[in-house]
């Protein structure tokens, strides 16, 4: 898991998180396609795929764009990615690889920052 360097204090992911929370590495294609076939079964619409942290490496990013492909190939399900900060290319990939909606999670509010 990636903590992200902003100080959000809301979120369990940030810099300044005390939050005992489960951390686990990126999900393999096949666990998240036994997900995505979960979310099918049960009449879901969409299916949201998110990472931790500011934005992905080019690993991971090529690994969720696999997934991706993979899921639309099999399913009926819109897809929303939540993977950060992105460039205007990796938008582009994913819009090409089937995503219907990106959240990019940036939030303002002074409340929440210090």
């Amino acid at each position: 898991m990636v903590y992200a360097p902003e100080d959000c204090h809301y979120c369990s992911q940030s810099k300044i998180s005390t939050a005992e929370i489960e951390k686990y590495p990126l999900l393999s294609q096949e666990k998240i396609l036994a997900a995505a076939e979960r979310a099918a079964q049960l009449k879901a619409g969409t299916f949201c795929m998110v990472i931790s942290g500011r934005s992905p490496s080019e690993k991971v990013f090529e690994q969720v764009l696999g997934a991706i492909r993979a899921v639309k190939e099999r399913y009926p399900l819109k897809i929303c990615a939540c993977l950060g900060l992105l460039t205007a290319e990796q938008t582009a990939r994913l819009a090409a690889a089937g995503v219907d909606r990106v959240n990019h999670n940036l939030n303002t509010s002074e409340n929440f920052h210090s």
